[in-house]
C-alpha cells in the first residue's frame, strides 16, 4: 500500500487496525440431534465431543462406534473414521480429535 501512496505523497505512514474478523465454521451432519453449521468459539479450540455436544448429541438410532471426519487439507480431502462408544468410556485417556483446520466436517 506504501508504494501505491508514495506516486502522491513523500514517505507515507500507514496503519492498519483490524476491527473484526470472519467467524470460523464447521458442519455436523447424520445422526445427531440438531444436524448444521457451527461457528467455533473466539477461543478457536475445539474437541468432537465439545462439537457433538453443541449438535445436541448422538440421535436414538445414532451409531456412536461410526463416526467419520472429513477435512480438506491443500485441497485434498481426509477421512478420519473415530469410535465414538471408545471415547466417551471413563477408562479411555486419550484426548477427543481437536480441531486443527478450519476445513473440517464432522459426519
Amino acid at each position: 500500500m506504501e508504494k501505491l501512496l508514495k506516486v502522491y505523497l513523500i514517505n507515507p505512514e500507514v496503519s492498519v487496525e483490524i476491527t473484526s474478523y470472519a467467524k470460523q465454521h464447521f458442519t455436523v451432519l447424520g445422526q445427531v440431534n440438531k444436524p448444521s453449521i457451527f461457528d467455533i468459539p473466539d477461543e478457536g479450540s475445539l474437541n468432537l465431543l465439545e462439537a457433538l455436544g453443541m449438535a445436541g448429541g448422538f440421535s436414538k438410532i445414532a451409531n456412536p462406534s461410526k463416526i467419520m471426519i472429513k477435512r480438506v487439507v491443500n485441497g485434498q480431502e481426509i477421512v478420519i473414521r473415530v469410535d465414538g462408544k471408545k471415547m466417551l468410556d471413563p477408562k479411555n485417556t486419550t484426548e477427543p480429535i481437536r480441531r486443527s483446520c478450519p476445513e473440517t466436517r464432522l459426519a
